[in-house]
């Protein structure tokens, strides 16, 4: 066999996506070495420990004040140490990151086979989401090898000339994920409701970190998020606050609202079977529309546009956008009608890392 396949990921969703096939390339010995950049460090520690992953490198690339250009200036001054023709086999890369298309393109430049996992997810419009929409778009064009989520990702891909045969279809990893914490931690919907207070009320889960979103769209959402608890007495809000400070600083908005408790953020182990309970999530999140799905949980996403179509098309979420009204009257109408939730197998169906795996092996031999 050549050299090892370095997985190389920096923030919490992709440690989330990765974590299931590093864990198979485990299961099969088969060569590998993890980098973390240290994007996302203690986020992501948070998924590395559920799963007992140790990086072989960690990069500590994070500063309190950096810019997306920032973090991809310095990762292009480091990452060549580490990803080389004569270290790397193959690099795997996942989803849009800076991280990720740092590590395309140094493996571009060190002709270093390159692996995408979740290509092909496209909204066609480079501000939303920003940066991630680019830089997932040139990573497509730097890859070789390509796992694509779906069917429509998969034409996505052939619609811009990339080859057939480096594409396939495996479905995506975040439900191999998703099953694995569930199986960790089986705890009822009930017993997640009372730990929130939410024995006797509905639920409804708020996440919004979109750098997008910043400013006076996020505050669109919180006046709209507001106006709901204050309109539907039994609901109860529960907003896992994002650290970054631009987020925290539109909070002033929902402080003072009985049935809205902020919190800090939690665990995937805690975060997944809270979404399991809710009945209604908003997010602007690109991980939850496929996590949602799964769980059978109804998602409005606070975009005005997704690279998730899918979840659109098949009924298991809206778009509702960030403008206080249209988010307001959307909310109001689903807690109105009957609730009829059931899970959908849209984006996987738990053996991705096992299709992955299989590929990267053939590969790398």
């Amino acid at each position: 066999m050549k050299q090892p396949i370095t997985i190389l990921f920096g923030t919490r969703p992709e440690a989330i996506k990765l974590a299931p096939v590093i864990l198979e390339l485990r299961r099969l010995s088969i060569p590998h070495r993890v980098i973390h950049s240290g994007q996302h460090a203690d986020l992501a520690d948070d998924i590395l420990n559920t799963f007992g992953i140790v990086p072989d490198q960690r990069l500590q690339m994070m500063t309190q004040t950096q810019t997306p250009l920032d973090l991809l200036q310095r990762l292009l001054g480091e990452l060549p140490k580490w990803i080389s023709s004569e270290q790397t086999g193959m690099l795997l890369v996942q989803g849009d990151t800076t991280t990720a298309l740092a590590g395309a393109l140094t493996a571009h430049h060190q002709t270093v086979p390159l692996a995408h996992l979740e290509a092909g997810l496209r909204s066609y419009d480079r501000s939303q989401p920003f940066p991630e929409e680019a830089n997932r778009t040139l990573i497509s064009h730097l890859a070789d090898t390509h796992f694509a989520p779906t069917a429509k990702a998969r034409q996505n891909l052939l619609d811009e000339h990339i080859a057939e045969h480096a594409i396939h279809v495996t479905g995506n990893s975040v439900v191999d994920a998703l099953q694995h914490i569930l199986e960790l931690s089986p705890v009822s919907v009930q017993e997640v409701r009372k730990r929130y207070g939410a024995e006797k009320k509905r639920l409804l889960l708020l996440t919004t970190h979109r750098r997008e979103n910043f400013g006076e769209p996020m505050r669109q959402i919180f006046m709209a998020v507001r106006q709901v608890s204050e309109e539907l007495t039994d609901l109860k809000v529960l907003l896992p606050v994002h650290p970054n400070p631009s987020i925290r600083e539109a909070l002033q908005i929902l402080r003072g609202c009985d049935n809205i408790d902020l919190i800090d953020p939690l665990s995937y182990t805690d975060f997944v079977p809270l979404m399991a309970a809710s009945d209604l999530i908003l997010t602007d999140s690109g991980g939850i529309q496929e996590e949602a799905p799964s769980l059978g949980t109804p998602v409005f996403v606070l975009r005005n546009k997704t690279e998730r179509p899918e979840l659109i098309e098949r009924g298991a979420g809206k778009l509702v956008g960030t403008d206080r009204e249209t988010i307001f009257s959307n909310v109001k109408r689903f807690f109105s009608t009957v609730d009829t939730r059931t899970s959908a197998e849209i984006f996987g169906d738990g053996h991705t890392a096992e299709r992955v795996v299989q590929i990267l092996k053939q590969g790398v031999q």
